[in-house]
């Protein structure tokens, strides 16, 4: 039986299903739960983003959708449905053969894709030999043609240097091609911008589009830019301590953010209103995910919060077309 037969399921128009995802590691203090029933659906062709602050569960959202958790770690319950084959269920090298051809992963530090004692031509190749059964002198054309479409210039030469040898952007768009090598039907993006100049952040975040629209390919961006997200995304899901708290079409979400949290998210940005000279911090900190509360674990640090908040775990509910948050508290009522 193959391997990557997809298992019975419900008909949906849906690429990637995800639904209560949990990833707990074992601790000294205790179980670390730090995803904590994830939840959310990416549309072929479409973009979503996956926005929060450091350590809120996004990196770990998608390892854990890979089966790239590192040890001690592990899934604990959920499912993840890929054009309806669940991968949770699939053997190790059922997944390596989705990882790379079906999905692919691009991280913010692209050195550790590489292998620094090779031509960064020769992996692109290696690749292509790999997913796509291409044979070796043909592999060398198409990989030099991908460092072509990713708008490295001379992409010949480029092809011979080694790894030391590419600036921020050039790694980045190396591996971007890496990426694409085997036309994958998704693309996740774990802050592939980050850490550049924002003029190459622009570039990356264009060349990705342009692919993207080209391939028809669905993109997860995941990036604590919410800039950045608003130019890429028409979804977002904004993640805190482990679990979305609010998710739906990225122009309602910022435009109109139900979440306290959203919308603290959204004060502290930068921005060129000068009626604002300054950036509003979110005080205090998310809880360790060692010591997730009963109630809402947002409730220490929001400034909306009602007695009921401590009380209660809010479960998720619908406040607009395909807008959905996990809060109790009416925005009109509390603070803004």
């Amino acid at each position: 039986m193959n391997a990557l037969a997809p298992m019975p399921s419900t008909p949906s128009l849906a690429l990637l299903e995800v639904e209560g995802l949990r990833t707990e590691f074992p601790s000294a203090e205790g179980i670390a739960r730090v995803l904590d029933g994830v939840t959310f659906t990416l549309a072929r062709a479409d973009t979503l983003g996956l926005v929060g602050e450091s350590g809120s569960g996004k990196t770990m959202t998608a390892l854990s959708i890979l089966g790239l958790v590192p040890p001690p770690g592990k899934v604990t319950s959920g499912a993840v449905r890929f054009e309806g084959t669940e991968l949770l269920k699939l053997g190790p090298e059922a997944l390596r053969r989705v990882r790379g051809r079906r999905i692919a992963l691009i991280f913010q530090e692209p050195n550790g894709t590489f292998d620094p004692v090779m031509q960064v031509g020769a992996q692109v190749a290696e690749l292509l030999r790999e997913v796509g059964d291409v044979e070796t002198r043909a592999a060398d054309r198409e990989a030099v043609d991908l460092l072509r479409k990713v708008h490295l210039p001379d992409p010949s030469r480029v092809a011979r240097l080694y790894p030391h040898q590419l600036s921020g952007g050039m790694g980045q768009r190396v591996a971007v091609a890496m990426a694409l090598a085997g036309r994958p039907k998704l693309l996740i993006a774990d802050e592939a911008a980050s850490g550049l100049d924002l003029t190459i952040q622009a570039q990356i975040r264009e060349l990705l589009s342009e692919v993207q629209s080209e391939r028809r390919m669905a993109m997860l961006w995941i990036s604590h830019d919410l800039g950045s997200v608003a130019q890429v995304a028409s979804r977002v899901a904004v993640m805190y301590a482990g679990r979305i708290v609010e998710t739906g079409p990225t122009r309602r979400v910022f435009g109109a953010p139900h979440h306290p949290y959203t919308r603290a998210l959204l004060r502290a940005r930068p921005t060129l209103d000068r009626r604002r000279r300054s950036l509003e911090a979110l005080a205090g900190a998310a809880p360790l995910p060692t010591r997730l509360p009963a109630h809402c674990p947002f409730y220490d640090r929001c400034p909306a919060r009602e007695e009921r908040c401590r009380q209660e775990d809010p479960i998720e509910r619908s406040v607009g077309p395909a807008h959905k948050v996990r809060c109790l508290v009416d925005p009109s009522s509390g603070a803004s």
